[in-house]
């Protein structure tokens, strides 16, 4: 297994710009679509308000702010617009878009809602407090009483795309046959980049993919996902070097990663400390193996108080807009970017400022 390690990523624009392996020439000219679709979320963040100063009773005791933000397919949406313009606009990105009024209007009958306490993690520090929150504790989610979510993106044809991006985290998209976008049945092929969630490797969706893309798809999992099938014994915490024998050891002989092992693509995330890139099917590349030199798997993260929610959509973001501009051959680096980017993201956390966006824009990406 060949070892890439993520010291210093090279910037996402640093490389110049070229179609995608496998695009016929006569569209370079023409910028590149990025298609997003999947499973819809609302992340709900409660935070604590001191007491004011106020004629309102209410308003002289403590109290809890809520905020509701775009999660799941729409999260990840929102990411891949703002690298595409931190990049200079070189790729269109047409995927599910809500504003916060549009938010609070969807009951948890239609779109799943996920909730979390945020608190500041430098309260207490005189100097940094007052300045982000991350989230203390995860609360749950909140959903219909029987059945999947009524809301489904896309609801409408979509175009023909140059790279599809599925946000598949399992919340009943992969089994709507009518969801899925119609640019997956384009003849261009287009490349799809699949985010996927436990269950892995499972449902008409991933079923349609393995036939219908054999050859063009990146698969992106979470090294816990794997860990969460009983009969596969993957390694954390001991060496990079022990976890890496052990995930080529299971993805070539255990029989449940057998449909994964045909993946010609496979990104498996190891927090935001490493990742491995195997290339399985027909193609026979030694896999890589990226890593923190410094930090094992979720030694980094652990460093820092409370976390954010989507960075594995941040990631999956950042490899997309890669892949639109500067072909598969970049993965590597764009996988470093990608994790570049999540810590990133970790360490701003989200701000206390009202004025300040709430998550990361183009310019956090420079």
């Amino acid at each position: 297994m060949r070892k890439s390690r993520n010291r210093k990523p090279k910037p996402a624009t640093e490389e110049p710009a070229k179609p995608a392996k496998g695009k016929p020439t006569g569209q370079s000219v023409k910028r590149p679509v990025i298609l997003v679709a999947g499973d819809a979320a609302i992340d709900w963040f409660l935070y604590p308000v001191p007491a004011g100063s106020s004629n309102t009773n209410w308003r002289q005791l403590p109290s809890m702010h809520s905020t509701a933000v775009p999660g799941g397919v729409c999260l990840l949406t929102h990411f891949l617009k703002q690298m595409v313009k931190a990049e200079g606009g070189r790729s269109v990105v047409v995927g599910p878009e809500l504003n916060e009024p549009q938010l609070r209007e969807f009951p948890p009958d239609k779109v799943i809602h996920s909730n979390a306490i945020l608190e500041d993690p430098d309260a207490g520090d005189k100097q940094r407090q007052g300045q982000r929150l991350r989230i203390s504790k995860a609360l749950g989610f909140m959903g219909p009483a029987q059945g999947t979510p009524q809301l489904r993106f896309p609801a409408v044809p979509t175009p023909v795309a140059d790279i599809i991006v599925l946000d598949d985290v399992g919340n009943g998209f992969r089994d709507d046959l009518k969801a899925w976008p119609s640019a997956l049945k384009g003849a261009n092929q287009p490349w799809v980049v699949h985010k996927m969630s436990s269950p892995l490797a499972t449902g008409p969706l991933w079923d349609r993919l393995t036939k219908s893309h054999p050859e063009k798809r990146v698969v992106v999992v979470t090294a816990e996902a794997l860990r969460q099938i009983a009969e596969v014994q993957l390694s954390s915490g001991l060496s990079w070097e022990r976890t890496a024998r052990d995930f080529v050891f299971q993805i070539q002989r255990s029989p449940h990663l057998r449909t994964l092992q045909q993946c010609p693509y496979l990104v498996v995330l190891f927090g935001v400390e490493g990742a491995i890139l195997y290339q399985g099917g027909e193609l026979e590349t030694p896999s890589t193996l990226i890593f923190d030199p410094f930090n094992l798997e979720g030694q980094y993260q652990d460093s820092i108080s409370g976390t954010v929610f989507g960075l594995t959509a941040l990631m999956t973001a950042s490899l997309a807009s890669s892949m639109a501009v500067r072909g598969i051959e970049n993965l590597v680096d764009a996988i470093k970017t990608g994790l570049r980017q999540a810590r990133c993201f970790l360490e701003r956390g989200y701000p206390h400022d009202p004025s300040v966006p709430f998550l990361p824009n183009a310019e956090e990406w420079n």
